[in-house]
């Protein structure tokens, strides 16, 4: 059994948007957890967010992967095991680490008894600085426009990030305006 060559992946993060986008109409029960997650401005930052929709499924899409990409897309390569890269579809045919799979590799790996999986997704965190959570981003980088928000999802907003929330709508969106 060869192994393919070891390659230097960039790190790539498409937006929730993005993986919108690529989802099939078939998968609607993540299309609306996306569309939540979308709507709510960011609400439930964590370090996995939209992970679930943009990972490669097993079977086809981790075949393909493993084929573009190699190796280094997966922890237990040999049984394309805990993906570390989006899948193709989500990131347009690009290949490159995903910190929120990274994250998730982290977690599976401790819930299922993997150190060796743990030790290599530690390492890959501190490499490509995975310790921000993962941040709802519109499409092409562009700033989010916090005068769509309501005033009471700017709150929410302010909470998560541990910043005061009083005042009116004007003085919360410049408080987020530094985010």
């Amino acid at each position: 059994m060869s192994r393919s060559p070891r390659r230097r992946l960039a790190r790539i993060e498409p937006s929730l948007e993005e993986v919108l986008e690529s989802l099939p109409s078939s998968r609607n029960y993540k299309r609306e957890i996306l569309e939540e997650q979308i709507k709510s401005g960011g609400q439930k930052i964590n370090r996995t967010r939209g992970w679930r929709a943009s990972s490669p499924q097993r079977g086809i899409e981790r075949h393909e992967l493993k084929d573009k990409c190699g190796d280094a897309c997966f922890l237990d390569p040999e049984n394309e095991k805990f993906p570390v890269c989006s899948s193709l579809r989500a990131t347009g045919g690009k290949c490159g680490y995903d910190c929120r799979g990274i994250e998730s590799a982290i977690i599976r790996s401790r819930q299922y008894g993997y150190p060796e999986v743990t030790k290599k997704a530690e390492k890959l965190k501190e490499q490509y600085d995975c310790t921000k959570p993962y941040r709802a981003r519109s499409p092409r980088g562009r700033k989010i426009d916090y005068n769509e928000f309501t005033k009471v999802q700017l709150q929410d907003l302010l909470r998560g990030k541990g910043l005061p929330v009083s005042g009116n709508k004007a003085e919360l969106i410049a408080r987020l305006g530094g985010y």
